[in-house]
């Protein structure tokens, strides 16, 4: 949950604050900008489901649904 919590907001600040100042569009900047972006897609979509199966005490998507999230939490 602390990930989900604060994950998000740091993340999505940190990517607004990038496209905002034109003086941090840098290529080592790039770097950071894609950390952010595949943070973001772990706790929109890796976290939540994880959690969520947590809270119910089985995986209850299918098999469909534990290859996306396996597909997310490789990718992120």
């Amino acid at each position: 949950f602390f990930l989900i919590s604060t994950g998000f907001p740091i993340n999505f600040l940190t990517l607004l604050v990038t496209f905002k100042h034109k003086k941090l569009r840098q290529p080592l900047n790039y770097i950071l900008v894609n950390l952010a972006v595949a943070d973001l897609c772990m706790a929109c979509f890796g976290f939540t489901v994880t959690f969520y199966t947590a809270w119910n005490g089985y995986f209850m998507f299918g098999p469909v649904g534990c290859a996306v999230e396996g597909f997310f939490a490789t990718l992120g």
